[in-house]
């Protein structure tokens, strides 16, 4: 089962944000707001926005998720619950961290800690656990193709669509309250 190395990738990636979070703080508390501030660029907006989209590439890791629910509707709102989490997560750690090291250029914070703090048994750390979680999450990210090449060569049944689910939207069934799907209490 891959759930296992995913949860032991996302406790990987987890333990690395608060490593840098804690990296960023002493920064912030010692040294204050790093020197090199800049104001917002409209130029670069389509950048920003470019690299925003990508981030969130792994929207489609939730067509397995949405094929073990038993109820498909449910998938609405879970995926914006879940948006919203990694849009949070992202511009907090993302203003944390710019405000510690405004002037980030290599690439990453990990890349800049590993620089900076050369020798740390913290960064070092941190660099293997993303190494290693970005192993463990290969498979996932070729679950969605595999399925499908497994049902076009007969290997898997396809899913029957469920009203309410992305299939709905894909069959081209109208969802005119996607939140609300699925009536129910709750």
């Amino acid at each position: 089962s891959i759930a296992a190395y995913t949860g032991l990738a996302n406790f990987l990636v987890f333990a690395t944000i608060v490593i840098a979070i804690g990296y960023a703080m002493v920064q912030l508390g010692t040294e204050g707001v790093g020197e090199g501030l800049v104001q917002g660029r409209p130029m670069a907006t389509p950048l920003f926005f470019a690299t925003a989209v990508y981030s969130f590439e792994g929207i489609c890791n939730l067509l397995p998720v949405e094929n073990a629910l038993e109820n498909k509707a449910e998938i609405f709102q879970l995926l914006y619950i879940s948006m919203a989490l990694v849009a949070v997560v992202y511009v907090g750690v993302g203003l944390l961290c710019y405000l510690a090291w405004p002037l980030v250029d290599k690439g990453s914070i990990t890349a800049y800690l590993a620089l900076t703090h050369e020798g740390s048994f913290l960064v070092g750390l941190m660099s293997w656990m993303v190494m290693i979680s970005v192993v463990l999450t290969f498979p996932v990210q070729l679950f969605p193709s595999v399925e499908l090449l497994e049902q076009r060569m007969g290997l898997q049944e396809a899913p029957t669509l469920a009203p309410g689910g992305f299939g709905a939207l894909e069959s081209g069934e109208a969802q005119t309250n996607p939140a609300g799907a699925g009536g129910g209490a709750g």
